[in-house]
């Protein structure tokens, strides 16, 4: 007996399938499913717009890709792409905007304004302001005696404080745009060696007698010095409008010295002091019209060290 095991012949031809040439709604249907990723629902209100006629703009993706046109969705793509890009540069455009103007180093910095009461060069007792806007230097001047005039308490000091309003903010008034109002004929070389902090007010000493001062800082005192004796020629027409004197002046400077400071007083002809002024050190002078009033400003800037 063979047991030998014999292959299996091969058939002529393999029998296959037939192809799929016949193309039907059902597998359109399965195509744009399967590479498409649409829904069914999509499809069903896609055929429903396709058979009432309502196949509009901006419904028609699904109609557009079951027949091939996808020009209906590349434009509508196109706009929604152009529309968020425009809104991207607007949000970057206020962003840019906000950080030039608010937060970077180029970005405008407000002004401070100059407050109307700042820490006054000595202890005071009071303070009052005296508005300058749109007022002539006669009126400031007469504004000036009133305030003299009134009654103070004895051995006190109160501040001047000269004002201009802008945008409902007060300030204070710097000394460069007050020599003109006050009438000052200070020459050049002075007037460009003094500058702020300065202070202006009235003394009144145990008897009751009061004095105007001024006490300013100088930020170049070999210049100021040499001003201060360039101006002595016509000081005394100047601030005689402070001072408690009619007509022509008469007299000269000396020299003193006063608590230890180097002081030019002017003396009139009958021996009486009708104003001084001093170097108290190389970074303030004092002009007014009495050693009293000198005296006591000096213990006062001594009691503001201490006290600093």
């Amino acid at each position: 007996m063979n047991d030998e095991v014999k292959p299996i012949p091969k058939p002529d031809h393999i029998i296959t399938s037939p192809q799929k040439n016949i193309r039907t709604y059902e597998s359109d249907v399965a195509d744009v499913l399967a590479h498409k990723n649409i829904s069914t629902t999509n499809i069903a209100m896609a055929e429903n717009r396709k058979q009432t006629g309502d196949n509009r703009v901006g419904t028609n993706f699904v109609g557009s890709t079951l027949s091939g046109n996808r020009d209906g969705s590349s434009g509508m793509t196109k706009k929604i792409l152009i529309g968020l890009s425009g809104l991207i540069f607007v949000v970057i455009g206020v962003i840019g905007a906000y950080y030039l103007y608010k937060i970077s180093p180029l970005a405008t910095q407000p002004v401070t304004p100059v407050v109307q009461a700042p820490t006054s060069m000595i202890p005071t007792d009071s303070r009052i302001g005296l508005s300058v806007d749109n007022t002539l230097p006669g009126n400031i001047i007469n504004a000036i005696k009133t305030e003299l005039s009134k009654t103070l308490p004895n051995n006190s000091i109160e501040e001047i404080v000269f004002t201009q309003t802008n945008n409902n903010q007060k300030y204070k008034v710097s000394l460069a745009d007050m020599i003109s109002p006050l009438k000052l004929t200070a020459p050049d070389i002075l007037t460009r060696s003094v500058s702020d902090p300065w202070m202006f007010g009235i003394h009144t000493d145990n008897s009751g007698d009061k004095d105007l001062f001024l006490i300013t800082s100088v930020n170049y005192f070999q210049n100021a010095f040499a001003g201060m004796l360039q101006w002595e020629s016509t000081m005394p027409d100047d601030l005689k409008q402070y001072l408690p004197v009619t007509g022509i002046i008469a007299g000269s400077f000396v020299d003193r010295i006063v608590q230890n400071k180097d002081v030019r007083e002017f003396i009139t002809s009958n021996g009486k002091t009708l104003f001084l002024y001093s170097f108290i050190d190389n970074t303030k002078l004092v002009i007014t019209g009495s050693e009293s009033t000198l005296i006591e400003i000096l213990n006062r800037l001594e009691q503001k060290d201490f006290v600093r």
